[in-house]
């Protein structure tokens, strides 16, 4: 069976992606199309991977293809301000002849873009594999450790129980015992207090459900975005999806798995911190 773990400097390879998608989402008017696709072709020793970012926006005209790859060459736009340094597609290029790749561009005027990235990348050895594995248990125990979560569980032994094991995380908890409680405390603390929140929902006074929509109504500038992991013994199929129209983002059936609540509480706070990159690169001038 043949690997499918590989070796990349994904950094980087996320730089060249995000600064190519920048570029289409800012020379793209309303209304229009980004793609983005991918391909792999496997060989016994390496993979190729083909990364298309495709828009549907002004385009670049012949000229200025022949040089926008240089440092600190803008496209002249009468009609439109002078945005960015030039550097996007300089520092693109450079980072993609670094890591052995190819970039190519194909687009008229009036009919888009397309930007076509090729990198090759070494297969892992089973050796690599796990020693990246061990690693990335301990990024995960990193990231993890120091995080406050709000906890809303009205069973006093289902709530000692997850306090000790995000405890042995290095997590610090507090816990609401209702749902209208954990809408106060997290009133209460304010912004960024907490990192994500655990949420039981069948619970007196108010509920999970109305709980959750409460807590992403409250106008916090974390409100949108904080993790609520939601906790239930009810395992019917449309539960799931009420925890996610509560504005709930993840779903745990009680009992609860510790290396189950790990593995999730590890993959929200990613989403979060992924979000705040995407969201500074975009920002960030070509």
């Amino acid at each position: 069976c043949q690997s499918r773990y590989v070796l990349m400097d994904t950094e980087h390879v996320e730089r060249i992606l995000m600064n190519l998608l920048s570029n289409a989402v800012k020379f793209t008017p309303s209304g229009g199309t980004i793609r983005m696709e991918t391909h792999m072709r496997y060989t016994d020793t390496d993979v190729e991977h083909t990364y298309i970012i495709s828009d549907t926006g002004k385009g670049i005209g012949n000229e200025f293809q022949s040089r926008m790859f240089m440092p600190f060459e803008q496209e002249t736009d009468t009609d439109e301000p002078r945005e960015g340094t030039g550097l996007g597609l300089y520092i693109c290029k450079s980072l993609i002849d670094l890591l052995g790749g190819s970039i190519s561009c194909r687009s008229m005027i009036g009919q888009g873009t397309e930007f076509r990235v090729i990198l090759k990348y070494p297969i892992a050895t089973n050796e690599q594999i796990a020693l990246n594995q061990r690693q990335n248990h301990a990024y995960s125990d990193k990231l993890l450790s120091g995080k406050s979560i709000l906890l809303a569980e009205d069973t006093r032994i289902n709530a000692e129980v997850i306090i000790k094991m995000l405890d042995r995380k290095g997590m610090h908890v507090e816990l609401a015992r209702d749902g209208q409680e954990a809408v106060e405390l997290f009133r209460k603390q304010g912004p960024y207090h907490y990192q994500a929140i655990l949420m039981d929902i069948m619970m007196p006074v108010k509920n999970g459900l109305e709980a959750s929509r409460e807590i992403r109504n409250t106008g916090s500038i974390d409100a949108k975005t904080i993790p609520i992991i939601a906790l239930t013994a009810d395992v019917q199929a449309e539960t799931e999806s009420r925890c996610l129209d509560a504005g709930m983002t993840a779903y745990l059936c009680k009992p609860i798995d510790p290396e189950h609540l790990f593995s999730t509480l590890y993959n929200e706070l990613s989403k979060v911190r992924d979000d705040h990159l995407i969201e500074k690169l975009f920002r960030a001038e070509d």
